[in-house]
């Protein structure tokens, strides 16, 4: 008992320190915390860059970023035609058809961004009131797809998939191996295009942009299923590859101006439906509008107003009469109403008064027989004392 009133006392005692000292340090802890005050500002945290400030709002940075990617990829395709690195090994890093080279790794660029910008699309969409279906869970599938497919702009590892599906299937086509991997991968894309088609179309430049760049991959999925023999083996190359990266700076491009719609929709700035301009200015627009292209010709007249429910209605006799009875109607209303409320007060104020006392008279109460008896011998000695 003594050894478990011990532990008490000291757990108590501990609980006080604790109390007494919110921060959870001593005095070690409170050097380590001054030392690290005075390394960092207090607001540090909060001046960090958000993720919204890493979409550009203004539309002339993000055609400065497509300008920028397009004279990357023709840099590169220009340096694929003249420098001729399938003849000459040291110039290998500007080969399009090689794995390790630039223009893989461009592509690789392009769908790392593509899926950070996907991302941050996800991240500002789930915060729509009105999805109540979930519909911005297309922007995390997005995001994943694009990553993978960045992984293997420079692995190649979806060929090597495709091999190995081809043998488990056990198939006797002419493009086993290339349709191992790419009847998958058109299948998923279509899904996944069809669903971001739905969600972008708000934003008219992004939905544009989206089109494009599945224009692009059209192109190169013909031309690798149905090879361009009208072309040399170098331009076919190029063709290929260049529709390939033009249709990544596309999505990039796409998914940055829908992130941008999302920010100004946040704001308040987009998406709202525009004012309609009144009749008699769209009359007057129309009529000087007439009249600037033929000298000759006369301002039409405008349409016939039509009377809704909300208009009123024209003054007839039994308008009238309807008028002047809900007017009567509501004064009777409002005495009847004045009555009720002076009569409450009335009979408020009476039972504030104090009330007067009124004199009760004594019930008649019946005489007991000790009491009759009593009253018999009180009578008989008055009786003889007369």
């Amino acid at each position: 008992m003594r050894r478990r009133g011990q532990s008490e006392e000291r757990r108590r005692r501990v609980l006080k320190d604790d109390l007494s000292d919110p921060e959870g340090s001593g005095e070690v802890g409170s050097a380590d915390s001054t030392r690290t005050a005075a390394a960092y500002k207090s607001s540090a945290l909060q001046e960090q860059p958000r993720i919204t400030d890493l979409i550009p709002q203004a539309g002339w940075l993000i055609f400065l970023l497509f300008v920028s990617g397009a004279a990357a990829i023709s840099g590169l395709l220009l340096a694929y035609d003249r420098l001729e690195p399938a003849a000459q090994p040291r110039f290998a890093i500007f080969d399009l058809t090689h794995s390790g080279s630039l223009a893989h790794w461009l592509a690789a660029c392009l769908l790392a961004l593509v899926a950070a910008v996907a991302g941050i699309c996800h991240c500002l969409r789930r915060h729509k009131l009105t999805d109540y279906h979930g519909r911005y869970r297309i922007w995390r599938w997005t995001a994943g797809l694009a990553l993978l497919a960045s992984v293997a702009a420079t692995t190649q590892w979806h060929a090597v998939a495709g091999q190995e599906l081809a043998r488990a299937a056990a198939w006797n086509l002419p493009h086993q191996n290339l349709l191992g991997w790419l009847v998958p991968t058109v299948l998923v894309l279509t899904t996944i295009a069809i669903r971001l088609a739905v969600e972008m179309r708000a934003s008219r430049i992004a939905t544009l942009s989206l089109y494009l760049a599945l224009a692009c991959y059209a192109v190169v999925v013909g031309s690798l299923l149905w090879p361009p023999t009208a072309l040399a083996k170098a331009h076919a190359v190029m063709a290929t590859s260049g529709s390939l990266l033009a249709g990544h700076l596309l999505l990039l491009l796409s998914f940055t101006w829908y992130a941008r719609y999302i920010i100004l929709e946040m704001q308040g700035l987009a998406g709202c439906p525009k004012s309609k301009r009144s009749p008699r200015r769209a009359a007057h627009h129309h009529g000087r509008h007439i009249t600037t292209h033929n000298h000759y010709a006369h301002p039409s007249p405008p349409p016939p107003k039509r009377q809704s429910d909300v208009d009123p209605q024209p003054a007839t006799r039994r308008n009238q009469q309807l008028v002047e009875e809900a007017e009567h109607e509501a004064e009777r209303l409002e005495r009847q109403e004045h009555r009720a409320q002076r009569k409450k007060r009335d009979r408020r104020r009476h039972q504030m008064e104090p009330e007067e006392p009124t004199p009760v008279s004594a019930p008649h109460k019946k005489l007991t027989k000790a009491e009759r008896k009593r009253l018999r011998k009180l009578k008989a000695q008055q009786r003889e004392a007369a």
